[in-house]
């Protein structure tokens, strides 16, 4: 069975794992360790807006 080009790259991307892809997170963490806020893509080529993340800060102050 013959693997596609896209199955390929992902080997050697993420070390022989095709099935491994990479899921951005970002985080907003308070003092006491709690998660505030929590932005993960599906798309690994997104990434949260700053505008975003900042506001999640600004309800924690």
């Amino acid at each position: 069975m013959a693997c596609s080009p896209t199955a390929t790259s992902l080997q050697r991307v993420h070390d022989g794992h095709p099935r491994t892809l990479p899921l951005p997170a970002t985080y907003v963490i308070d003092r006491y360790g709690v998660i505030r806020w929590a932005f993960v893509g599906t798309d690994y080529t997104t990434r949260a807006e700053p505008a975003d993340i900042l506001g999640a800060l600004d309800t924690m102050s």
